[in-house]
């Protein structure tokens, strides 16, 4: 027997409630002061204003926060030191000795080889993190300096081509620089499946005009690598990359903001509990920690995040008092609506920063316990996925990926929706607001017309860029690269206009199915809807997922619109309310793999797609808003997790 269960997925719980007087109608202080237990003065606590909103003074911080003249692509040569050693190998975390030993390895530990099996360092999560000795300098000045080079990113490690970080030693006294520009390391992105290559430093060129956004400082570099273990291979050209200012004590202490704070880098983060992420209160540089957070600044005090956690997931009806003492209102907004602008979807769980100015030392800071939202990597921006290669391996997004739903994981987010309709209207004021002043077709056109593009397409249009590029069809590779760059600040309008025309619809679930008391139970969350209309939960269950037709925009039931992922063939289907409903007795057949849809509608008809979806390794198909179990033999339910 198959009984259907409508119930709340810990994965995407609910509560809320409230209102903010910043676009509410009521609750806690959501202006720029202080709200609940911060007391501090904000106008005391460097990098902030009397209202409380981040500033960055720029130039006249400390003579470190220089720019260095980046009108043109800053040339970078290094040399790899020879191994003095055999030894590369990682430290065993099985035993008590550190086994660390990197002496000897070589370029193609980080890179790779020949052999198509040999990638190189690909996964920045386990232990061998190879480093290489280097000493570089920067052409036609004085700066030269020493020190170590490996990979770094996440998934840009699988790409041929990698994104380095190169440290310098901290040394005053080896005759060598220690900082550049009061900068102590380059972080050399390479930006692979960009084939603008100028996505990320657009977008921090632009946040250094946003206020209450904190920038960060980026460079155009030509790398030119000479590998002393292959001396044969000469000066080797390693093409262009975005070197962009590492988030640390250093950024603070450069950008006037309070060196001694919490600086949180999100690896895995969408603000759960601490009872669902019990590893957010292990010790903040421990590897448990860092699966979530990575710690970056001088404090790593995390008692007023944990209090935070808490805070906003209790349930209690004071979300916006809660969120104006744990968070700057305009700030977070400003976050949210530049995420949406630039249509950066990877921003939901991971590529953003926490900074609270924190009391240490004494140094007169009474305790503040804001956390400010600071931006990192925006290679994915500026509709990355209309790319013409990209639109052509995937025709079809997800449908939860549109507009506020992208953020529904997010606990943060999806409070503050649900916390009152004052709440949207804020949030669309501050869209209105960048699109009236800084975020502009014309404004990033002007900041486009400053980079050396020519120079930029003449270095990608080379190896060893050239034969990395995610080019499609036969046109020239300096032209399709022109057509993208042109592209990009028309993608500003469609990404407000496809915010605008998903507010309607309901926002996604996750899904479920288990065995219970020797019955199948499917499960999924209760969806929300931001107009409070009545939904229902369109649920089918099949034995194959295949493609059909449905609608993408004001309702889901014709078959002339956009292509939706949905399930013929079915088993069973149901269209309900939510509740609880017993499907007719007709039993399943044991040994066969299902595929679960729910499509939630509200009275409208405007729908939604859940966050499922089923990968189908031998069609290398991606079905989205599709759970897939199998039925075994003993009626037990094993669901397929890709």
């Amino acid at each position: 027997m198959l009984v259907f269960v409508a119930a709340g997925l810990s994965a995407c719980g609910g509560g809320g409630g409230g209102s903010d007087d910043d676009g509410g109608s009521g609750g806690g202080s959501a202006g720029g002061g202080t709200g609940g237990d911060s007391t501090a003065d904000p106008s005391q606590v460097p990098g902030l204003n009397a209202d409380g909103d981040i500033v960055d003074p720029g130039e006249a911080a400390t003579v470190s926060y220089a720019l260095p003249d980046d009108a043109n692509i800053i040339r970078v040569n290094l040399t790899i030191k020879a191994p003095t050693s055999d030894a590369c190998q990682a430290d065993d975390p099985a035993t008590i000795e550190d086994e660390e030993d990197y002496r000897g390895c070589t370029l193609t530990d980080l890179n790779g080889g020949d052999d198509p099996d040999n990638r190189g360092d690909t996964d920045g999560s386990d232990a061998f993190d190879p480093e290489l000795q280097i000493t570089a300098s920067i052409p036609d000045t004085e700066f030269k300096f020493i020190g170590e080079m490996e990979v770094r990113g996440a998934s840009t490690r699988q790409s041929k081509q990698k994104s380095y970080k190169v440290e310098f030693d901290n040394e005053d006294d080896d005759g060598f620089d220690d900082d550049w520009f009061g900068m102590e390391r380059f972080q050399l992105n390479k930006h692979p499946y960009d084939l603008s290559h100028i996505r990320n430093k657009l977008a921090f060129d632009l946040f250094t005009q946003v206020s209450d956004f904190p920038s960060l400082r980026t460079q155009f570099i030509h790398l030119y690598v000479t590998d002393e273990a292959n001396p044969a291979a000469g000066e080797q050209d390693f093409g262009l990359f975005t070197n962009v200012e590492y988030m640390d004590d250093d950024w603070a202490e450069n950008h006037g903001q309070l060196e001694e704070s919490n600086i949180f880098k999100a690896e895995q983060f969408e603000f759960l509990s601490p009872e669902e992420t019990p590893l957010i209160r292990a010790d903040a540089d421990s590897d448990e920690f860092e699966t979530l957070l990575e710690s970056k600044g001088d404090n790593e005090n995390t008692d007023v995040l944990i209090a935070m956690l808490e805070a906003i997931n209790d349930g209690e009806p004071d979300f916006n008092t809660d969120f104006a003492r744990y968070f700057h209102p305009d700030n977070f907004r400003t976050w949210l609506a530049i995420n949406i602008l630039l249509s950066n979807k990877d921003t939901n769980s991971q590529n953003f920063y926490l900074y609270r100015p924190a009391d240490v030392d004494g140094d007169g800071v009474e305790d503040f316990e804001r956390f400010y939202f600071t931006p990192w990597d925006y290679d994915g921006a500026w509709d990355f996925y209309g790319q013409p290669n990209e639109a052509a391996e995937n025709p079809i997004r997800p449908r939860w990926q549109q507009g506020l739903a992208n953020w529904w994981g997010m606990v943060l987010v999806r409070e503050y929706i649900k916390a009152g309709a004052g709440n949207v209207q804020a949030l669309t004021a501050k869209l209105d607001a960048l699109q009236s002043a800084e975020v502009t077709a014309a404004n990033v056109q002007r900041l486009i017309d400053g980079y050396p593009i020519d120079e930029i397409k003449a270095v990608l249009t080379t190896n060893p860029d050239l034969n990395n590029l995610p080019l499609q069809g036969s046109g020239s590779a300096a032209d399709q690269i022109q057509a993208e760059i042109d592209r990009l600040p028309a993608t500003i309008a469609a990404a407000r206009a496809e915010y605008d025309a998903t507010l309607e619809r309901p926002m996604p679930v996750y899904m479920a199915a288990e065995n219970q008391g020797g019955n199948v139970v499917l499960r999924w969350d209760a969806s929300y809807d931001i107009q409070s209309d009545a939904l229902r939960y369109d649920v089918r269950l099949s034995t194959s997922p295949v493609l059909a037709t449905g609608r993408s925009g004001d309702a889901c039931t014709a078959a002339d619109d956009e292509p939706m992922r949905l399930l013929d063939g079915d088993t069973y289907q149901e269209n309900g309310l939510v509740g609880t409903s017993t499907v007719p007795s007709t039993p399943l057949t044991p040994g066969t793999r299902y595929y679960l849809q729910v499509v939630v509608r509200d009275a409208k008809n405007y729908c939604q797609s859940a966050f499922d979806e089923y990968y189908d390794e031998s069609t290398d198909q991606v079905s989205s808003g599709i759970l897939a179990f199998d039925y075994q033999s003993d009626g037990s339910v094993s669901l397929v997790i890709d």
